[in-house]
């Protein structure tokens, strides 16, 4: 049956009020009941149509959400992948190319003790997880962030904690670029609050990307404002001296005027909106989206209607399960006030709401709205599907080079003649756009009347700039980074393991560079100022002990690049480690005793022992993964363990005393 929906136009240039979104009942996403908390539209396994992230937060622990965009209109849940298998009372979550390699990667923070999870793409939508430094760090953490807080093209993470009471540090990040992480303690992370939710944004647009922190427990928010990567509190503001139980935050250019807005939602308090007006920030108290005193959480910015403006839907939701609240659209009326919508499915439909996120997963130009419920008691969350108008539009894809992969951080600026007026537009890709709220990272603009885009701009973390003018509008677009003529960006990992003396260690080349020009390569292995190799992917054998720095070089024609690892690779003598791991084998204890123990074989394997003129004095084939040989006879000094199988040869050294 075709559906009949009534359109009000009310008399406001631009502006149409109405039934602008549809309920969408015949989707995964909306069978079955959950205690929801993020709401994120990511591609995730690359195939261009959004797919759907939601995570579950029950004490218990309960699987996180994982809809597949079939690109058809509808979805398929994904059970079996490793984000949806976790059972961990989960709370915010936060997509990322950490390792550039052009998909995107997720972090989830838990709570109630649990540890927090870090996922890495393998580009097909397949999930590995990896620790970060003090990855399983968690305990209460809310939500978190991707972002390059030091500019150096890899995206750093930001986790906030929030327990019950005393408050908490937060979590910082920052990427070694060979995909591990060193937690770093610095001004950002040493106040003890109760943090709700992170802003990675680059608020004054000088080009580095800046931290707003909400705090709940009527304590005043935290901006950090970051020069060079030393950062400085904001200070002689409302934005930081209104002390509020605030449960997130949002910024957009809501007035048009080039620069960003904040948003903060309270907890049974009155949001607040904040103009920035360049050198201040001004409280707005007759915009019409601070009249009411609900639990709001998440609170997210897109042009609805596209119309040449951005729009705010408000989830709410509180921690009484007696009382049911009502989420919020305000249409921007382009006038610096909005206009609640009464008559919508998205604003009629009362319950518990954490999580929403704004994205086009049908591609019809128009965004998309989900919506993860609930804290108190299990519902089905909520896809809203946009029904559209005769408005225009683009959507844009941002790759990086020079900047991360994932292109977040990036500005893009938009000029075009709407509705008879000049306008200029301003986004930016984000991490994390409200609490548990992550939209897609695509770019999305509405345009109203205007048929021609008269300037694009898009402005990259790195300083590049890209301009393009008189673009076609009702496209989806992609826009990659210009690569600098002769650019390098040295870069290197290692094997990993435990090293003794006399071990190999392989070096593997990860240097980024415009592959038009040859490269050469200068490594230093061991801190002393002379070029121990010139191979791309070298190995080294170190002669004694101790922690030596790593410097590469990388040159071509016209560039040089390098490198250092301070104290990078770390060599034990024969008789300090306690036991030597090579790939999936274990040797212990090392130095030996009575025994020498191999855990790890397969059944069939040979394993021997030998002396290191490679005279074999032990020999044993494994019958299960464990062999242990009886070294009572053997003399105090250093002896070879060999492991033959159809895989090639495994050895180490060891030494028994």
């Amino acid at each position: 049956m075709r559906k009949l929906y009534c359109i009000i136009v009310y008399m406001i240039p631009g502006l149409v009020v109405g039934q602008q979104f549809e309920k969408l009942t015949n989707t995964p996403i909306s069978e079955g009941e959950h205690s929801s908390r993020a709401a994120t539209f990511a591609d995730v396994n690359g195939d261009g149509h959004l797919d759907v992230f939601i995570t579950n937060g029950l004490e218990a622990g309960e699987n996180n959400l994982l809809y597949i965009n079939n690109g058809n209109g509808n979805f398929t849940q994904n059970t079996t992948s490793a984000i949806a298998r976790d059972r961990k009372p989960s709370d915010g979550a936060t997509w990322g190319d950490v390792d550039n390699d052009g998909d995107l990667d997720l972090y989830v923070a838990n709570w109630y003790g649990e540890g927090n999870l870090f996922y890495i793409n393998d580009g097909e939508g397949n999930f590995t997880f990896r620790t970060v430094t003090s990855g399983a760090l968690g305990g209460f953490s809310e939500t978190a962030s991707w972002g390059d807080l030091n500019n150096d093209g890899f995206l750093d993470l930001y986790v906030t904690n929030s327990p019950l009471s005393g408050g908490a540090r937060n979590f910082y990040f920052e990427s070694n670029g060979d995909g591990s992480y060193t937690q770093i303690t610095s001004d950002i992370n040493q106040d003890f609050n109760n943090t709700r939710s992170v802003n990675i944004i680059d608020f004054d647009t000088d080009g580095d990307m800046d931290l707003f922190i909400s705090n709940e427990s009527n304590t005043a928010n935290n901006l950090y404002v970051n020069s060079d990567n030393v950062f400085a509190n904001y200070a002689g503001s409302n934005i930081v001296n209104d002390a509020n139980n605030s449960t997130g935050s949002s910024w957009a250019d809501y007035d048009n005027d080039g620069d960003f807005d904040l948003y903060v939602g309270n907890f049974n308090q009155l949001n607040a909106l904040y103009r920035n007006d360049g050198e201040e920030f001004t409280k707005v108290t007759n915009s019409g989206l601070t009249d009411t005193f609900e639990p709001s959480f998440g609170t997210i910015w897109g042009d609805v209607d596209n119309d040449g403006d951005l729009d705010l839907f408000e989830a709410n939701g509180s921690f009484s399960s007696s009382v049911r609240n009502r989420n919020y659209l305000y249409l921007n009326n382009g006038d610096g006030t909005f206009t609640s919508v009464e008559d919508e499915y998205i604003t009629s439909e009362d319950g518990w709401s954490f999580g929403a996120a704004f994205g086009d997963y049908d591609k019809d130009g128009f965004l998309d709205l989900i919506v993860a419920r609930t804290y108190n008691q299990a519902q089905s969350n909520l896809l809203y599907h946009n029904l559209g108008n005769e408005n225009n539009w683009i959507n844009i894809h941002c790759v990086g080079t020079v900047t991360n992969k994932a292109a977040i951080g990036t500005r893009v600026r938009a000029k075009a003649t709407i509705f008879g007026e000049e306008v200029w537009q301003l986004r930016e890709i984000s991490g994390q756009s409200a609490y548990n709220c992550q939209n897609s990272l695509n770019v999305h603009f509405g345009f109203g009347d205007a048929t021609i885009i008269d300037e694009l701009i898009v402005e990259w973390p790195s300083g590049q700039t890209t301009n393009l003018q008189n673009v076609a509008v009702n496209e989806f677009i992609t826009i990659e980074e210009t690569l600098p003529d002769g650019f390098i960006r040295a870069n290197f990992t290692m094997d990993d393991g435990e090293f003794i003396v006399g071990d190999e260690v392989t070096f593997k080349n990860l240097t980024f560079s415009d592959n038009s020009y040859d490269l050469t390569y200068e490594w230093d292995f061991d801190s002393d100022g002379t070029i121990d190799s010139n191979e791309e992917n070298p190995t080294y054998t170190y002669s004694e002990s101790g922690t030596f720095d790593v410097t590469l070089i990388v040159k071509n024609d016209i560039n040089s690049n390098s490198k250092v690892r301070s104290q990078y690779v770390t060599i034990g003598n024969v008789t300090s480690s306690k036991e030597s791991r090579h790939g999936s084998i274990q040797i212990y204890p090392v130095p030996a005793r009575s025994n020498i123990n191999v855990n790890g074989v397969k059944p069939g394997n040979v394993v021997q022992l030998l002396s290191l003129g490679g005279q074999i004095l032990k020999q044993q084939t494994a019958v299960k993964k464990n062999i242990s040989i009886n070294t009572d006879d053997l003399k105090t000094g250093i002896y070879l363990v060999y492991i033959i199988s159809p895989d090639g040869l495994q050895w180490s050294k060891i030494s028994k005393i």
